[in-house]
């Protein structure tokens, strides 16, 4: 028994020590990488387009040595109206560990994730690639989906995605109360008819997202993998730049403003919303 201790303990700390990491994958490629500004992502991104992203705490560590992925993170993006404002604020829809607020499933502006992110500084932006008759997703689908992936809590053992082609031992172990991000992303595609439901949602990671492995419905694609950099003082000085009424729906710190419809739990300051929402 020592001995398996010890050599899951020296399998864990090589895992922390090899993962593969976005930073050095980036400054050993950065000349041949297509890279964009914050501020172009932020203005040529549409509904169904999705974003990578690279944390570093121990377990997303984990999950990129499991997985061979550089990504532990990815999220799907659309855009809303401000009823009161007019602004167009783009969100992201995705399963997070929370930085600050709710943990698991969650929809807040992209510009806001940004700024609070506490991970590596780089992101990917892949746009979804639409060919007819099909239809990129609306505002609207997204926010069908609300009532049921609004309770889904973050899913930190992820052992689904070890056994998701296993059958019967899949369906032992799965809690349909909590999902990991690649999971979430995976199965409202599959609920919009743009990925194919050949595998469980927990089959795919992050890296399948990057890599454009993905078994998607005829008429659905995504296009090249698009870096940019995201300094905190490059997402300090784009919140600085929104109208007082703006800045206070986009940091979520109350205010008299209206909240957009079926994101009313945003304004919380509690941890997670109430599952009755």
């Amino acid at each position: 028994m020592l001995i398996l201790a010890l050599l899951i303990l020296i399998m864990y700390v090589y895992g922390q020590l090899t993962s593969p990491n976005l930073e050095k994958y980036v400054l050993r490629n950065r000349d041949t990488l297509r890279w964009i500004s914050i501020q172009k992502a932020l203005s040529i991104a549409e509904n169904g387009d999705i974003i990578l992203m690279a944390g570093n705490t121990h377990g997303e560590k984990t999950c990129r040595w499991c997985s061979g992925t550089m990504f532990s993170h990815v999220g799907v993006l659309f855009w809303e109206v401000h009823p009161v404002t007019g602004e167009r604020i783009l969100y992201i829809f995705d399963c997070d560990l929370g930085q600050g607020t709710k943990e698991g499933v969650r929809v807040m502006p992209l510009r806001d994730k940004l700024h609070r992110y506490k991970g590596m500084r780089i992101a990917v932006l892949k746009k979804m690639i639409v060919h007819p008759p099909v239809t990129r997703p609306t505002r609207d689908n997204f926010v069908a989906l609300f009532s049921k992936y609004i309770p889904i809590e973050f899913d930190n053992r992820i052992i689904t995605w070890w056994v998701a082609d296993w059958g019967w031992l899949y369906r032992l172990i799965k809690n349909p109360k909590t999902m990991f991000c690649s999971e979430f992303i995976a199965s409202i595609f599959q609920d919009l008819n743009i990925l194919q439901r050949d595998h469980v949602p927990a089959w795919y990671h992050p890296g399948d997202f990057y890599k454009n492995r993905l078994r998607l419905e005829e008429g659905y694609a995504f296009g090249e993998s698009m870096f940019f950099e995201f300094s905190k003082s490059q997402m300090q000085g784009i919140i600085n730049a929104l109208l007082p009424s703006e800045i206070g729906m986009s940091e979520f710190i109350g205010g008299d403003i209206s909240v957009l419809p079926g994101m009313e739990w945003l304004m919380e300051k509690s941890p997670k919303p109430s599952t009755n929402q």
